[in-house]
């Protein structure tokens, strides 16, 4: 069996952390899509920890944006899984779930 958890920013900062300075790499990976006047916005990276402890657990991590036309961002979440970010997970999600972010991560990953 699998989990998926919410990850605040403000609950994981060792997280975020090391989340921001992959980003600033190039080391999260990112997929964005544009319907009519919004702009949704994916990110994930596998193997990250947990939080600050020498012994954290690895776990991958996953965010979703949404911005409207003017730009600003309306919608944000991030999720910590032990499932692997990859193309043959992707049906995880399935297409005609009713939560949007889950239908549309299905498709970053």
């Amino acid at each position: 069996m699998h989990c998926v958890f919410a990850a605040k920013e403000s609950d994981h900062e060792a997280l975020m952390q090391y989340v921001n300075g992959a980003r600033t790499l190039n080391g999260v990976s990112r997929m964005e899509r544009k319907d009519k006047k919004r702009l949704h916005v994916g990110e994930w990276i596998n193997d990250v920890p947990l939080n600050g402890n020498d012994d954290a657990p690895s776990v991958n991590y996953f965010a979703y944006s949404l911005y409207n036309e003017k730009g600003k961002r309306t919608c944000y979440n991030s999720w910590v899984a032990d499932i692997m970010a990859e193309k043959a997970n992707r049906d995880l999600c399935t297409e005609n779930h009713p939560n949007y972010a889950c239908n549309y991560l299905r498709y970053l990953i």
